[in-house]
């Protein structure tokens, strides 16, 4: 194989590398929101099993998510621009 061809096979795989690592990040846009965070009490000590409500103040909408055994949470799914 001459050099001109190697050079041109070189040139296509990084192309094509930089192509298929580049693929996996791109995000699709949505219009969903979240919120997320973490409930303590008075001796920062994290609070299972607690529930949270997240209520969308235009359409009072209601979301409610429950913390896990160190306190976290996470409400998916929120639309509009104000909860």
């Amino acid at each position: 194989m001459n050099q001109g061809v190697k050079k041109i096979l070189f040139f296509v795989v990084i192309v094509l590398g930089a192509i298929s690592a580049l693929a996996g990040r791109a995000n699709a846009q949505v219009d969903t929101g979240s919120v997320s965070g973490v409930v303590r009490d008075s001796s920062d000590a994290a609070v299972p099993n607690a529930t949270i409500t997240v209520t969308n103040v235009a359409t009072a909408a209601v979301r409610t998510a429950t913390t896990n055994n160190v306190g976290e949470y996470t409400v998916q799914g929120l639309t509009g621009p104000r909860f």
